[in-house]
C-alpha cells in the first residue's frame, strides 16, 4: 500500500466512525471493532526507492591572496658623457741661446814681460772687457753679418765663412804653442818703446806680441782690447796686406779688432 492509499483509507475510517458515533445513544458503550489491522495498517509506510544522496562537494579552499608587491622603480641609467679628448699639448719652444756656451766661457791666459803692476792691471781690465764683448749677441751678430762689397764675407778670410770665423774665435786654437781648441786666448805680451807709427807687432812663428808703450801708456783698456784682438787673430792664422789698401780694413784682424774696441767702449 502506498502512502496515498493509506491516507485515503484513514480518512474513510474516520468518516465512518463519526457517523456511528452520531447514531449511538448517550452513555451507550462503545462498539468494539472486530477489525484487526493488517500489517499494512500498522503505520509502517512503505517507501519507494531511496533517492540518490546529494553529494555536496567540499568547498574548494580559497587560496590565500597573492600579494603582488609594487615593482621597485628602476632608476634611470646615468649617462656618463664621454670625456672630451685632451687637447694636443702645445710643445714648449726650446729657448735658443743668444750665443753659444763657448762665448760665455771664453777666457785668456797671458804671460807678461816688462809690465809694471799698473800696466798689467790695464791689460787685465782689457781682458775683462773682451770677455763681455765675446759673450754678447751684438758681437756674434756683427761677425756673422759682416759684409764687404755687399757680400757677407771678410777680406783675407782664408776661405772661411763669417760663421766659421766666429767659431774660430770661440775655439781659441792658436797656430803655435797650445794649438788645442781650449776656448782661451794664449799669448805672451812684452812692452817696448819705439817712436814709430807701429802700435804693436808679432811674428807668425811666435806666441809673443810686442806692444809699443808710445801708444799703450796713453790707451784706455778699451783701446787695448782692439790692439790685443788684432794681434791675437794673427796667432789664429789670419793676416792682411802689409801696406794700406782700401780693403785692408775689412780683413779679419782689422775688422774684428775695430769691432772689439767699439763694443768694449759700451761697457
Amino acid at each position: 500500500m502506498n502512502l496515498f492509499s493509506f491516507m485515503f483509507l484513514s480518512l474513510f475510517l474516520v468518516s465512518c466512525n463519526s457517523e456511528k458515533d452520531q447514531d449511538l445513544p448517550v452513555n451507550s458503550s462503545p462498539v468494539t471493532s472486530d477489525i484487526t489491522p493488517s500489517p499494512t495498517d500498522s503505520g509502517i509506510i512503505e517507501n519507494g526507492p531511496m533517492p540518490e544522496p546529494v553529494v555536496v562537494p567540499e568547498p574548494v579552499p580559497v587560496p590565500e591572496p597573492v600579494v603582488v608587491s609594487e615593482p621597485i622603480p628602476v632608476p634611470e641609467p646615468v649617462v656618463v658623457p664621454e670625456p672630451a679628448p685632451a687637447p694636443e699639448p702645445i710643445p714648449t719652444p726650446v729657448p735658443v741661446a743668444p750665443v753659444p756656451a763657448q762665448a760665455l766661457t771664453w777666457d785668456a791666459d797671458i804671460y807678461f814681460v816688462n809690465f809694471s803692476e799698473t800696466q798689467e792691471a790695464k791689460v787685465l781690465r782689457a781682458v775683462e772687457l773682451m770677455k763681455k764683448v765675446i759673450a754678447s749677441k751684438a758681437f756674434k751678430d756683427a761677425i756673422i753679418n759682416h759684409t764687404y762689397n755687399g757680400v757677407k764675407t771678410f777680406v783675407d778670410n782664408n776661405g772661411y765663412s763669417n760663421t766659421q770665423i766666429y767659431q774660430k774665435i770661440l775655439d781659441g786654437a792658436e797656430k803655435m804653442g797650445n794649438t788645442t781648441k781650449n776656448n782661451t786666448l794664449n799669448v805672451e805680451l812684452e812692452l817696448y818703446y819705439a817712436n814709430t807709427t807701429t802700435i804693436g807687432y808679432t811674428y807668425p812663428s811666435s806666441l809673443r806680441i810686442w806692444m809699443n808703450t808710445k801708444y799703450f801708456n796713453n790707451y784706455t783698456a778699451a783701446n787695448v782690447t782692439g790692439n790685443l784682438t788684432h794681434e791675437w787673430l794673427h796667432k789664429l792664422g789670419f793676416g792682411h796686406s802689409s801696406s794700406w789698401t782700401a780693403s785692408r780694413a775689412s780683413s779679419v784682424p782689422y775688422a774684428v779688432g775695430y769691432l772689439m774696441e767699439k763694443l768694449s767702449k759700451t761697457y
